[in-house]
């Protein structure tokens, strides 16, 4: 783990505008100088849990509930429903009647692993039919989408993470292709 604001001062990057530093935060030299040498990095000391963010997240996640995933998933099946699990999130679609009792499981098995679910982030969501059209009594949000019952939607969160990103690949290829005409004029290419 670093800290951000003992890492962004160590980099003389701003912490109120740090996206001004650019895609990467410094280079290898200066890595091992400021961040490694100033002794930023600091051990995770409770044995659990592992890094969020990096790549290797969702894998080592995957790795540790796959035994988890197998029971539950037998579980539900066994009652008609299904489960979908992307690292912590984990979604049931089942009937209400058997709710409790597979909120009963899974805390349970989850325990087991030496883990435990945040019940502020529990949400439980009824479907129902009414003259011919599917309704919910609050949208079901799932991995950046909504979903109503009727209509699947992505999360304005999302949509907006998605579309910084987007100009942000725009405003790279214009820069890029800008260069590459530069070069092409310097060279004589027309």
């Amino acid at each position: 783990v670093v800290n951000r604001d003992l890492l962004y001062t160590a980099l003389k990057i701003s912490k109120n505008n740090p996206k001004a530093a650019g895609l990467r935060l410094c280079d290898i030299k200066t890595f091992r100088e400021k961040v490694r040498g100033l002794e930023l990095i600091k051990t995770n000391s409770t044995g659990r849990g592992i890094p969020q963010g990096t790549s290797i997240s969702a894998l080592l996640s995957n790795i540790y509930m796959l035994d988890f995933d197998k029971k539950i998933k037998d579980i539900v099946k066994s009652i008609s429903g299904e489960y979908y699990r992307y690292c912590d999130d984990m979604l049931f679609i089942i009937d209400s009647d058997k709710t409790s009792e597979l909120m009963s499981l899974v805390t349970q098995s989850i325990s087991e692993l030496k883990i435990e679910i945040n019940d502020k982030k529990t949400e439980i969501r009824t479907f129902h039919t009414y003259r011919g059209v599917q309704k919910c009594d609050k949208p079901l949000q799932y991995l950046g989408f909504i979903y109503d019952g009727e209509r699947k939607l992505i999360r304005s969160a999302a949509l907006a993470r998605f579309s910084g990103r987007m100009k942000a690949g725009v405003r790279l290829a214009k820069k890029t292709h800008q260069k590459a005409n530069l070069i092409e004029e310097k060279d004589g290419v027309t």
